[in-house]
């Protein structure tokens, strides 16, 4: 594989080569010079380097935007690519479009194939995607669908800069209500008109039928961004709980929940809710989400043990806050000093002074180093 790092819309204006498949995923378009990879132009240029058969896709956000821009963009790449698809990659925050060069469609057999290699399912593993229905659940719509998203849309052309400058004025305002309104006009099924086998018995509506849970569970979780875009947590929070509940395996579904908890935990802290906070945090834990929620979820849990003079149960967050830092090979002065207070608080001064002259060695800053020799010298 070839990467060329370059001006992807010039790039591919005046090159010659041709490509099997192109996936546009620019900067969001506020920034300078990204509404030009939103506009006919750029779409056109991306089909003329496909190869027969090639396939394009191009990415969009329905975050900090209105449902007029997601309609435009919509509208413009079906203009360009008639049979296309709508595809969520992060349910309420990313999607793409994924069009052919001429009229295609898909032999969802032959595609499972060789998505079930070693190479592919490690990918889709990465991207919570571990089962066929879970990866059917991914399509939102076929072409009728698409075109119901894109009615009345207009055009993004490379000269009118409609986007460049409506982009940055929707940078801070909360229209995802609008946006996905706009996704329930969809009707049809996942890859339908697209699918060359959908009849009886066929794959495609077998993983139609298994993908009803995940399919709900991203409904669910895009009515959760709606509710978190108007500060209602409770109501949000709910909707997450749904989505977990339908998809109790999916590690990014709990991960967006968990973040959830641990944004209300945070705001629970500062109001000095100190219960409050440790409730959420400790379901952001009982959650298992990524390492790094479940590692900032763990130091604060410590810090308000700490704070109440609980060292067993501060010293029990910090090691498990710790076996995540060095599992990921980093240093972690700051949490040997937790450890510390933690076993002087239980009577281990010998422990306590290990685990400080630890944070020493870990230590970076000359600063911080000098204070907890400091430290470690007034506890001899």
């Amino acid at each position: 594989m070839r990467v060329e790092a370059s001006d992807a819309a010039h790039a591919l204006r005046g090159m010659t080569e041709t490509w099997d498949v192109i996936v546009s995923e620019p900067s969001n378009p506020w920034v300078t010079g990204m509404s030009d990879l939103f506009t006919r132009e750029a779409f056109e240029a991306a089909r003329a380097r496909l190869r027969p058969g090639g396939t394009f896709g191009a990415w969009f956000h329905a975050y900090s935007t209105d449902a007029q821009t997601v309609a435009a963009i919509v509208e413009t790449f079906r203009g360009v690519f008639p049979r296309a698809t709508l595809v969520e990659v992060g349910a309420g925050v990313d999607y793409l479009l994924i069009g052919g060069r001429e009229p295609w469609s898909v032999d969802l057999d032959l595609a499972l194939r060789r998505l079930h290699g070693e190479a592919p399912a490690a990918m889709l593993a990465r991207a919570g995607i571990d089962t066929d229905a879970a990866l059917m659940a991914r399509f939102l719509s076929g072409p009728r669908g698409v075109a119901a998203v894109a009615a009345g849309g207009e055009t993004l052309r490379a000269t009118d800069l409609r986007l460049e400058f409506r982009a940055p004025r929707l940078l801070y305002r909360d229209a995802r209500a609008e946006v996905f309104a706009r996704f329930d006009r969809v009707q049809d099924l996942p890859l339908a008109g697209l699918v060359r086998d959908a009849g009886p018995g066929s794959t495609w509506l077998r993983l139609v039928d298994g993908s009803d849970p995940a399919r709900e569970a991203a409904m669910h979780l895009r009515r959760m961004a709606i509710a978190e875009d108007a500060r209602d947590y409770r109501a949000a929070l709910a909707e997450g709980e749904l989505a977990v509940g339908l998809r109790p395996d999916d590690l990014l579904t709990r991960t967006r929940l968990a973040r959830l908890y641990l944004h209300r935990a945070l705001h629970k802290h500062r109001a000095r809710d100190s219960g409050g906070a440790e409730a959420d945090l400790t379901t952001v834990v009982e959650l298992r989400p990524h390492v790094a929620e479940r590692f900032r979820a763990l130091v604060l849990l410590c810090d308000l043990a700490l704070r109440r003079h609980d060292a067993r149960r501060a010293l029990a967050r910090a090691d498990e806050a710790l076996l995540i830092a060095r599992a990921a090979g980093e240093p972690a002065p700051e949490l040997y000093v937790r450890r510390a207070e933690a076993l002087a608080g239980l009577g281990a001064p010998q422990a306590a002074a290990e685990a400080l002259d630890r944070a020493i060695d870990e230590t970076q800053d000359p600063a911080r180093r000098a204070a907890l020799r400091a430290l470690r010298q007034g506890g001899r």
